[in-house]
Order: C-alpha cells, then sequence, then structure tokens
C-alpha cells in the first residue's frame, strides 16, 4: 500500500485525502469510494473510473427494473447519476468525455425521477443566448408548497442534489435545484457571472413554472434554519423562498 501511495500522482492523492466526506454526504456509497479510488494512480484514469463505477449502477438498476423493483431501480439510478457527476466536476483532461459523463449524469437523474419522483420537471430557462436547465420536485399532498431553491457551487451541479432536495421535500417544501452561468450542463455554453442574481430574478419573474418567491440566501450549511424560516419558527421573518449556497 505504501508503494502505491508513493507512485500515485498529487491529485489523486488530494482527491482521495478530501473528497470522501463531500462524495458520502451527497450519496455516494463509502464502500464505492474505496473500491474507485483505492487502486487509481494516475489524475488521467479518474473519470473513467468513476463512469465505470456510474455504468455498474446503471446496469444494476436495469436489472432490478426489469425484475419489477422499481425502488430498488430508482436508488440505484441515483448512485449512477453521483458517480457520472463526480467522474467529471473537477476533470478537465479531456472535454469530450467530460460532456459524455455530464450526458450520463442527466439521464440517470432522470431516470431515478421517473421511477422515484414521476411529478419532478424539468425546466428550461434562457439567459444571453443559452440555456440553464433546473428539475423542480413538489412535495405529495400539498397544494402550494413554499420553495426551496438550491444553488449549486462551482463544482457542484443539480444531480448531486437528490438527496438533499429529499430533506425538504420530507417537510412538505418543495425544491428546484439548477444549473446556472457556468455551471453544470449550463456551463458547457457559458461562463460563471459575477451578477449572478439575474439567473434567480428570472427564476423568480413569473415566466416559468414556479411559484413567486422572495429570497432568503443561507450558508448550506445553515439548512437547519432554512427549515425553521420555512416553518414560520423565527418571528419577524416570512419567508417564501430560500437560497441554499454551498
Amino acid at each position: 500500500m505504501q508503494q502505491l501511495q508513493a507512485a500515485r500522482d498529487e491529485r489523486v492523492e488530494a482527491a482521495i485525502a478530501h473528497w470522501a466526506p463531500r462524495f458520502t454526504s451527497q450519496g455516494v456509497d463509502m464502500n464505492d469510494f474505496r473500491a474507485v479510488t483505492g487502486s487509481l494512480e494516475r489524475w488521467d484514469d479518474w473519470l473513467p473510473a468513476w463512469v465505470d463505477n456510474g455504468d455498474l449502477h446503471a446496469e444494476l438498476a436495469r436489472e432490478a427494473e426489469e425484475a419489477g423493483r422499481t425502488l430498488t431501480a430508482g436508488e440505484a439510478w441515483v448512485r449512477a447519476a453521483l458517480s457520472y457527476h463526480f467522474a467529471k466536476f473537477v476533470w478537465m483532461v479531456d472535454m469530450s468525455r467530460y460532456e459524455d459523463a455530464q450526458d450520463r449524469a442527466i439521464a440517470a437523474i432522470g431516470e431515478a425521477h421517473r421511477l422515484l419522483d414521476p411529478s419532478a420537471e424539468r425546466i428550461e430557462i434562457p439567459l444571453d443566448g443559452f440555456t440553464m436547465a433546473g428539475n423542480l420536485r413538489k412535495p405529495p399532498g400539498v397544494a402550494k408548497p413554499p420553495l426551496v431553491l438550491l444553488l449549486a457551487g462551482l463544482d457542484s451541479t443539480k444531480e448531486e442534489f437528490f438527496h438533499w432536495e429529499q430533506v425538504f421535500l420530507g417537510r412538505g417544501l418543495a425544491t428546484f435545484s439548477f444549473d446556472g452561468p457556468g455551471q453544470g450542463e449550463t456551463g458547457l455554453h457559458s461562463h460563471i457571472y459575477p451578477n449572478y442574481e439575474r439567473a434567480v430574478r428570472l427564476i423568480e419573474s413569473r415566466k416559468y413554472p414556479l411559484e413567486r418567491l422572495h429570497t432568503h440566501t443561507l450558508p448550506l450549511t445553515d439548512a437547519e434554519r432554512a427549515i425553521r424560516l420555512l416553518a414560520r419558527q423565527e418571528p419577524g421573518e416570512d419567508a417564501i423562498h430560500i437560497a441554499l449556497v454551498p
């Protein structure tokens, strides 16, 4: 093992040392993380290894659905989407393979929604000649739920947020996870905006099938406070929409 670590690319070493909590908190099984990264030596091999892991879970999903186990299949598609996302999320070695992994992640989360949350909607919003894409999900049995806008960071995408969305959906709150300028699939055709609020204002403008929002912006670590705000548990606050920023 010491000999393998000595031979590893320093970027692989840094990824393994720093990213395990990030991956597992978003739903990657720790056994997958160890299995995929355990024998990696070169950064060039990072994306192919994680795509292979995604393909494994995608195949498990297909087999489960064929056997009528739709819950198992949907959960496997979520794992596949996460594997494809984390394959490419900061990997810029070959952009054609990057885009292929992005496409696989989008397709996989779409399959997960089909099986686990058929009411989920993909919404596309034009801005400055490109299109921003997002996923709207609503809690069952709530006619007009408050909505939480989940904003991705520099290396996050909407495909990473399935389990975070569940936290809010389980409490009667709708979620809209979207790739803004320079992020995720939108980033293939745009760059990061310093005036990112333009993207948020489009969502607030009623041009798209979302409730009109009043925005609170909080760090992702304040998710519990966001829930208290939306539950009207903090005096003097009238929150309808809260943006959580990683």
